[in-house]
């Protein structure tokens, strides 16, 4: 289904892009079409506030130049590993943190069929955010949700760019927060869409864990 939502010629587009951002910014959160506000520190902790990621496994979806594992390494973490189409992202990404053998950034299209390597929590920063050319974005958001929430053991972070904005740009996919949601929700009862650190943005937290307690009907394991 993936590889036939998420097409050659967009695969091509995003190439051609970053490709050009990286050439024009290097090593910078304008490279992955971030914009030059530097807030794709607060995106990190917003990610991954959610989740305890002390001795965890890390999987990054759309890992840029892999930057979240200075977040992640931080935080005590058993393993990260990246994933990322971009080759240039990868090689840069290696040359920073490759020494670190708790780092792995592979080139990877989540298009393709090879499955999610397993982990304990993904997280998503970006990759949702781009316009795909036949329009059907929220069936490549639920498949790359769905495969990466059968392939974690505790859960899913993913942002993306809201559609209550008063200006667009139309190389960006601007995502409805309810319709969203309901993606979430087919996934697991205990669900978190959050959107309080910046207007226009919001993440969705997945778990994988939603039993609760038939007596008084509360999460065995509440986030509160």
């Amino acid at each position: 289904m993936i590889d036939s939502v998420f097409s050659t010629k967009d695969k091509e587009k995003v190439l051609d892009r970053y490709t050009l951002k990286f050439a024009e910014y290097g090593h910078s959160e304008q490279s992955l079409g971030w914009g030059p506000k530097g807030r794709q520190a607060l995106r990190y902790q917003v990610l991954s506030s959610y989740w305890n990621l002390e001795n965890k496994e890390i999987l990054d979806i759309g890992a840029g130049f892999g930057d979240f594992f200075s977040n992640a390494r931080a935080q005590r973490i058993k393993k990260y590993t990246g994933l990322e189409l971009v080759p240039e992202f990868v090689d840069k990404g290696r040359e920073i943190y490759g020494s670190d053998d708790l780092f792995s950034l592979l080139e990877h299209d989540i298009s393709s069929p090879a499955p999610l390597p397993d982990n304990d929590i993904t997280l998503i920063s970006g990759l949702f955010n781009f316009a795909l050319l036949n329009g059907e974005n929220y069936s490549f958001i639920e498949d790359v949700l769905t495969r990466s929430f059968e392939k974690c053991t505790t859960g899913v972070s993913a942002n993306f760019i809201v559609d209550r904005v008063d200006f667009r740009d139309p190389v960006i996919f601007y995502s409805d927060p309810a319709t969203i949601l309901s993606i979430g929700l087919k996934l697991s009862k205990k669900v978190v869409l959050q959107q309080d650190y910046f207007p226009f943005e919001c993440t969705l937290h997945i778990s994988k864990n939603d039993s609760f307690d038939p007596e008084t009907v509360i999460f065995l394991e509440p986030n509160l």
